[in-house]
């Protein structure tokens, strides 16, 4: 596969049938209206009317003008059958065939190629050679200003899979203003990621052919059309790739756990970063052949699973920590008590009762250190600090200490020390630098971090999250100032994060994440002064 080009065997024709499928989704359909004339031959002259053109009859038919009074002075019609006024933008009738349209003025269309009113964005399986190839493709609905109505399939984005490889397709790119442009064929891409996104049922064209494309491929078995029926928007080319690695993945979509495989591939997937990947597979034992050893449980509990009919989410919490306390007959309750909170815990192998429990005895303690949705990831810092220095042990005393925020601290102080001698000399360097905008006006004063320690003391007794800028803060990424009363210098009162490059505060903030009082703005506002006349910043001159 890897000797051949596979966007030259993948056809560039949309399937034979493709456009009517296309047209047959159709939802929009357009009035299109002009100002018109007529002949009024008792008068013996020309009169004024709206000319009114349908795309779903293609009927031209001429309606009473009507002009809506100033301000807005739109062009409207009155509607022959309704009676109705109608201005632009307005559902209405067609007078001649009675379809359902929007009205809308022949000016809100461009001058050139039309206007897109309607996209569609249908999913078709071939069979390349013996190889699968999942094309997306866009059907763009074009309307332009004579009421021409015209439907253009371009190629948008696929895959091909061979036993073993998979390429990429793709049939545009972005330019300069990140608009897409269609290329007019399937290109090849170096990297492979999965830009076949939330495909539903609906959009995918002639699904009951599936089991005949795959014949004598790799997929042959892979169940995916039971796959792509399992959820209302499913991944096809993700789950190829993961039946490419993992062929015993068929199990689990034959034993109705369909909907828990798609789960994970869309759990994987973030508002940020959309395509989705396999992360969320590493926990299951997808070698194994049946599907209580692929999840790692019993077959007593996958049967009582399948029989309540659990969703996604109670799966893949079972499966994650069944070891760790949570049993068939309590994961409801402790669900039901503690909600999401135990989600820190999944995976740590720690026994999520016991711990609860024991946040719930510290709660005292915690009130002052951490907010409340925090409590167990203070827990799971504690413990993560104690491998990383080493302390690590399966004695439950120092697992779960009397005071969890004294031997988390002691723990935090030991790595402070460690990372502090690697960092020491970038922070005095970057001190020597920074130290010239020091600044004190109105009872405050402000100075750049000297060292990590004084950063980390910071975050913890303002409670945010200032210590984990140590390393850019070093390293001249960025500036972390510290601002001060006068007569309490050494009392935390509120972190500034500086942009030299743009010569601006990225953010100011006091006691957990608070906003800046008006004294601290006023003192903000003259320090950024102070600091651009320092650093020798020129002023914009006014234009005249």
């Amino acid at each position: 596969m890897c000797d051949i080009n596979m966007a030259d065997l993948v056809t560039n024709e949309p399937p034979k049938g493709l456009a009517d499928w296309c047209n047959k989704k159709r939802k929009v359909n357009l009035l299109i209206y002009k100002v018109g004339y007529y002949y009024e031959p008792l008068e013996d002259r020309r009169k004024k009317c709206v000319e009114c053109k349908c795309t779903a009859c293609g009927a031209v038919t001429l309606q009473e003008y009507i002009k809506e009074t100033a301000p807005k002075s739109r062009i409207g019609f009155i509607h022959s059958e309704t009676g109705e006024e109608i201005f632009g933008n307005k559902k209405t009738t067609c007078p001649e065939c009675g379809k359902s349209v929007t009205a809308e003025h022949v000016s809100s269309f461009g001058s050139r190629n039309g206007t897109v009113i309607e996209r569609y964005w249908p999913v078709t399986f071939h069979n390349v050679n013996g190889n699968v190839a999942v094309l997306q493709w866009c059907g763009e609905r074009r309307v332009d200003r004579t009421g021409k109505d015209e439907l253009n399939i371009y190629q948008y984005s696929g895959a091909v899979f061979s036993k073993t490889e998979k390429k990429r397709l793709t049939g545009f790119y972005s330019n300069y203003w990140n608009r897409q442009c269609f290329i007019g064929k399937w290109e090849t891409r170096k990297t492979f990621a999965d830009r076949v996104e939330d495909v539903c049922m609906a959009e995918i064209y002639q699904p009951e052919e599936i089991p005949n494309v795959l014949k004598g491929t790799f997929a042959e078995n892979s169940k995916l059309d039971v796959y792509l029926k399992c959820s209302d928007t499913t991944y096809p080319v993700t789950y190829l790739r993961l039946y490419q690695r993992y062929p015993n993945v068929e199990n689990l979509i034959m034993n109705g756990l369909g909907g828990y495989v798609n789960k994970l591939i869309q759990s994987s997937t973030s508002y940020i970063k959309t395509t989705p990947t396999l992360k969320n597979f590493k926990g299951l034992k997808l070698k194994k052949a049946k599907p209580n050893e692929i999840l790692g449980i019993s077959k007593e509990a996958l049967r009582c699973i399948k029989q309540n009919e659990w969703d996604s989410s109670k799966i893949d919490l079972y499966v994650h920590t069944h070891t760790q306390g949570v049993t068939i007959q309590n994961i409801d309750r402790i669900v039901h008590k503690y909600g999401s909170r135990i989600e820190p815990l999944i995976g740590t192998g720690a026994d999520i009762p016991k711990t609860m429990r024991y946040i719930e005895k510290q709660n005292k303690n915690l009130e002052d250190a951490v907010t409340y949705y925090n409590r167990v990831q203070y827990i799971v810092d504690y413990w993560n600090m104690l491998r990383k220095n080493g302390h690590y042990t399966t004695d439950t005393d120092i697992l779960y200490p009397q005071n969890l925020v004294k031997s988390h601290n002691d723990e935090q102080r030991i790595m402070q020390i460690a990372a502090t001698k690697e960092l020491e000399k970038d922070f005095k360097k970057q001190y020597n630098k920074l130290k010239k905008y020091c600044f004190t006006c109105g009872g405050l004063s402000i100075h750049p971090a000297e060292t990590e320690i004084e950063m980390i003391d910071e975050g913890r007794e303002l409670h945010h999250c200032v210590a984990t800028y140590a390393k850019r803060h070093a390293r001249g990424e960025t500036a972390i100032f510290f601002i001060r009363h006068i007569n309490e210098p050494d009392k935390p009162y509120f972190t500034l994060e500086f942009d030299f490059k743009n010569m601006c505060v990225r953010q100011n903030s006091g006691l957990r994440h608070c906003a800046r009082t008006p004294e601290v703005e006023k003192f903000e506002e003259k320090w950024v002064e102070f600091v651009k006349n320092t650093a020798g910043v020129k002023k914009e001159r006014k234009v005249a």
